[in-house]
């Protein structure tokens, strides 16, 4: 990812940010308006800026933030200027409930500057549908915060989202919401699409050792991409080894064996587990314990990675008495990893009761070297079927495990059942019900997992990469 880290520099120095606006594609330009540095706008965002470059397509971008979940999605800090605004032929704007359609506001002055240019607005997620876990719950109870988003998205020109069923919620609610609410609006200009997510293999793999795929620092021979690594290694700052990824080296046994960067997961122990060792010096020597159930050891130990954010913790606590089955079926042979998740700050502990291991949540920019350093065998994406997870899951996960020959297993449902052939490139179950009886077969294969492992890369590769799509 040093070609992102690179742009978080570049686009610091004034002359570069200037620069951006000086030609034009011969087809179009297109403007990107200050997304961060999260998982869903690289995808939206920062990948589409580098990828999409080209003569016919010229791209620019605003700025490029750092991670804040809650700044953005109350207030959009951003000023354009009447040069980047005729330069533009479309305009991107992030997810945001700050009223943008507003006199005065940025709609508004977009389209008297240049009538021409077109106003995009992203959804990420069906806001309508959300539990009472869910982090955002309490800002869309507010009439205004709904109100405001409402417009944001009626009075742009075309609103985009990466789920099809969340385009066709949107659609028929908006159908709806024009005839009441908004039916003393006249010709309501939004149009509502959706496009897949795609990574560009070469930019989210650079400088992460994974097999023979070592990228030079400037992997692909685009102007774009020299003039911001150029721009970057010019400009001096002090937190330069700040920003660089902190892993530690773990040396091999063999002296000869080549060092690989391994993240340090941290191991959490149950209560009750902890509570029965505390008991262990306790024990009368004569009184024998019940017979234990004879479990067939597994093939092999396993890693076995579960993907957290604040906003998947409801659907974690789900699964929580499916984790603890795993713990007192397989003990040691699996090991739990819980990758992005906040142990300190879980006020609800949702994991309660469980073995595990677990590393912090890390910028975009480390995200796929951390992945590759976990080593992982499998992941497992806890999720409730329900029409929030159906309209705002998004398949990145399969993208991201898939680069790194990861399968993952999922409840049968949208969207990974669109993208996932069943013990092909990936493995579905149908119900909670029936989810230890399905992973207790795959970690008893580790020939399929294998064989599933190998596809899933060659798929993601096939058919969900720039390089082939674009």
């Amino acid at each position: 990812m040093k070609s992102v880290l690179d742009l978080t520099k570049a686009i610091t120095d004034a002359q570069y940010y200037k620069e951006q606006f000086d030609g034009s594609g011969t087809e179009k330009n297109v403007l990107f308006v200050e997304p961060q540095l999260t998982s869903k706008h690289l995808y939206k965002f920062i990948l589409p800026f580098f990828s999409f470059y080209n003569e016919k397509v010229y791209t620019a971008i605003t700025g490029l933030g750092k991670y804040d979940p809650y700044k953005q999605i109350v207030a959009l800090e951003t000023v354009l200027t009447q040069k980047e605004i005729l330069w533009a032929n479309y305009i991107v704007f992030p997810f945001t409930t700050m009223d943008l359609s507003k006199p005065n506001g940025l709609y508004e002055a977009i389209r008297e500057v240049n009538p021409n240019c077109k106003i995009v607005f992203f959804v990420d997620f069906n806001y309508y549908e959300l539990s009472d876990e869910h982090p955002h719950k309490e800002l869309f109870g507010f009439t205004n915060i709904l109100d405001a988003t409402e417009k944001n998205i009626l009075f742009s020109d075309l609103c985009l989202t990466n789920n099809l069923q969340l385009r066709g919620y949107l659609l028929k609610k908006f159908t709806g919401l024009a005839d009441t609410k908004f039916i003393d609006v006249e010709n309501i200009p939004v149009n509502f699409g959706s496009i897949p997510y795609l990574i560009d293999e070469q930019i989210v793999l650079q400088n992460v050792e994974f097999e023979s795929h070592k990228p030079e620092p400037v992997i692909i021979n685009k102007e774009i991409f020299k003039k911001v690594a150029e721009v970057a290694d010019d400009i001096k700052k002090e937190d330069l080894q700040a920003n660089k990824y902190k892993a530690k080296k773990v040396v091999a046994n063999s002296k000869n064996a080549p060092k690989k960067s391994k993240v340090k997961a941290t191991k959490v122990k149950s209560k009750k587990v902890k509570e029965e060792e505390s008991k262990v010096e306790e024990a009368v020597p004569e009184i024998k314990s019940e017979p234990k159930v004879d479990i067939k050891p597994l093939p092999k130990k396993y890693r076995v990675g579960v993907i957290c954010s604040p906003n998947s913790y409801s659907d974690i606590s789900f699964y929580n008495d499916e984790f603890q089955k795993i713990n007192e079926q397989y003990g040691d042979d699996v090991c739990l990893v819980f990758i992005g998740y906040d142990y300190e700050n879980d006020k609800k502990k949702i994991l309660d009761g469980v073995n595990f291991e677990y590393v912090k949540e890390v910028s975009v920019i480390h995200y796929f070297k951390q992945m590759q350093s976990l080593e992982l065998d499998l992941v497992i994406i806890p999720l409730k079927k329900n029409l929030y997870n159906i309209t705002s899951e998004t398949v990145n996960k399969y993208l991201e495990c898939g680069l790194f020959k990861i399968p993952i297993i999922v409840d049968d449902m949208f969207p990974y059942n669109q993208v996932i052939l069943n013990q092909r490139n990936g493995f579905l179950y149908k119900g909670k019900e029936v989810f230890m009886q399905e992973i207790d077969k795959l970690l008893r294969n580790p020939d399929l997992i294998k064989n599933v492992s190998e596809q899933s890369r060659k798929d993601v590769m096939q058919s969900y990469t720039y390089n082939e799509n674009t």
